[in-house]
Formats: C-alpha cells, structure tokens, sequence
C-alpha cells in the first residue's frame, strides 16, 4: 500500500490559507491604506466603449473586489475550503 504523504498547502489548494495571507497583507493599516488608494484609481469610471480600454479597467476593478472579499472573509476553522 501506497505511503499517505501530506499535501503541500499553497494558496492555490487552501482557501483558508488563501484568506489569511491577504488578511496579513491587507489587514494592516498600511495594507489598508494601500486597498483604499486601489478602490480609488481602479474604480469604474464611466464607459470609454473601447472594448480594450473598458475591459482592462473592470479587470482591475474585479481583482481590486477580490482583494476586498478575500481580506472580509471571516476564516473557518477545520477542514480545508477550496
């Protein structure tokens, strides 16, 4: 029989561990100071219907929300939560 071998815990496999990195990076009053500039520029302005231009600037609007939703996250506690 095989040898069961741990898994490696990286942010892309553990969501909890995912959470709580960007909670050390943006918990902090700098990292907080840094998200708030981030929700500044990369807010939505009004549509500049040039598909490259409107696309590149929701897509920092969308990593500027996942940054936000992952450092809101309350942790969990136990099994791991991809």
């Amino acid at each position: 029989m095989p040898k069961k071998t741990d898994k490696l815990i990286t942010m892309e496999n553990d969501f909890n561990f995912r959470v709580s990195m960007f909670q050390k990076v943006f918990g902090t009053d700098e990292g907080k100071q840094v998200l708030d500039y981030l929700g500044r520029v990369w807010s939505l302005p009004v549509p500049s219907f040039n598909p490259h231009s409107d696309y590149w600037v929701m897509g920092k609007y969308r990593a500027y929300q996942e940054i936000c939703k992952l450092v809101n996250t309350p942790l969990k506690k136990g099994k791991n939560n991809d």
